[in-house]
């Protein structure tokens, strides 16, 4: 949020021939400020602020999650953040910047959530991690809305929902991998495996090569 941070960001992108195509608000998940009874206009600005310097590091897409702390709980705070999100659609618009959202919603619940939003602008997040750690079915939630898509965490989770190293917990992950695959979803997998006790670099690295040969 400062200056020298997002020179310091895209010195480093060229030095190192990179892009940073999306940012997952993880401050979102303890400024929960939708779960007031009126949302500030003091929120409002910041959250502004904040897409303004992330299009200062040409960063397009905005991963907004809804689960763990932030999970909508009532009907007062899902209607505060359609509200909220629909009224900064113009501005996201203008700047070319999309929203995923990432819920914890089952895939009944969270189809009719999306439909509230363009599908221009705002599509899903799908944490497959998650969903296996929440006992949902990643066929039918593809099925129901795969093609509203935009972004893919890469997660594994055992049968108490902690998250797991890769291939070692109940999530499907290459098999939902190749239902998106086969349905034309052309948009990124974020890796967000569990951390390594050691050598945390070389396990991104093993796994980056696995996933890329598989997917593209």
């Amino acid at each position: 949020m400062s200056v020298s941070g997002r020179n310091q960001i895209n010195l480093l992108k060229k030095k190192h021939n990179i892009n940073i195509s999306s940012i997952t608000c993880d401050f979102l998940m303890t400024n929960t400020f939708y779960k007031r009874k009126t949302i500030s206009k003091d929120s409002e600005r910041k959250f502004y602020d904040f897409l303004d310097n992330c299009k200062k590091t040409n960063i397009k897409l905005i991963v907004v999650p809804l689960v763990d702390r932030s999970s909508i709980k009532n009907q007062y705070e899902e209607k505060n953040i359609i509200t909220f999100y629909n009224n900064i659609e113009n501005f996201l618009k203008k700047e070319k910047i999309k929203i995923a959202f990432e819920s914890d919603f089952n895939f009944y619940k969270l189809n009719s959530f999306i439909s509230n939003f363009n599908p221009k602008t705002f599509g899903i997040n799908y944490d497959i991690g998650n969903s296996a750690g929440l006992n949902y079915n990643y066929k039918q939630e593809l099925k129901s809305y795969s093609k509203r898509i935009i972004n893919v965490h890469i997660k594994d989770k055992n049968k108490n929902n902690v998250t797991v190293p890769l291939f070692s917990g109940k999530a499907q992950i290459l098999e939902a991998m190749k239902y998106l695959i086969n349905n034309e979803y052309k948009g990124n997998f974020i890796l967000q495996p569990a951390r390594a006790s050691f050598d945390h670099l070389n396990m991104i690295k093993n796994y980056r090569e696995i996933f890329t040969k598989y997917a593209y």
